[in-house]
């Protein structure tokens, strides 16, 4: 008979998956892979935190896999079309806890929430924000300057 105690244990668990070892990629992947693609992908994957996060730029990643920049960028975008990351901003990437994650179940939910949330503004709602608080803060100014010229025409 499952509990509700036992119910919540299996559901914090996760089931279905294998253990992959660093070896893993070295020979079952990297003969089927061209060896810039494999650099750079191992790269990922070894680097990546707790987070599952990894913390270079593309250039960064290109000096260590020995690639060119424009090479490094096409890989990192053929990793982000297929899902495998996602660029958080400019030198940080996330892989994506259902493909790849090192870590506990609990830990994996959390990481897969944050690689699943949108970005709180898109490109032009940025720009729009940006573009009223520079309005607000010169309609300030002009107040401020205002008060104090009628502040000194009265003394």
């Amino acid at each position: 008979m499952i509990t509700a105690t036992t119910y919540k244990y299996i559901g914090e668990r996760d089931f279905n998956f294998m253990k992959m070892f660093d070896k893993f990629l070295e020979v079952a992947i990297k003969p089927f892979m061209p060896e810039k693609t494999f650099n750079v992908l191992n790269f990922i994957i070894l680097n990546a935190d707790e987070n599952n996060c990894i913390f270079s730029t593309a250039e960064m990643i290109s000096k260590y896999c020995n690639t060119t920049l424009l090479t490094t960028q096409k890989i990192l975008r053929e990793l982000i079309k297929t899902g495998f990351i996602k660029k958080i901003q400019n030198g940080v990437y996330q892989i994506n806890a259902d493909i790849l994650f090192r870590g506990s179940a609990k830990k994996r939910q959390l990481v897969k929430q944050k690689f699943e949330e949108k970005p709180k503004y898109t490109l032009a709602e940025k720009k729009e924000e940006t573009k009223k608080t520079k309005q607000k803060a010169r309609r300030q100014a002009r107040l401020a300057l205002s008060r104090s010229q009628q502040q000194h025409i009265n003394t």
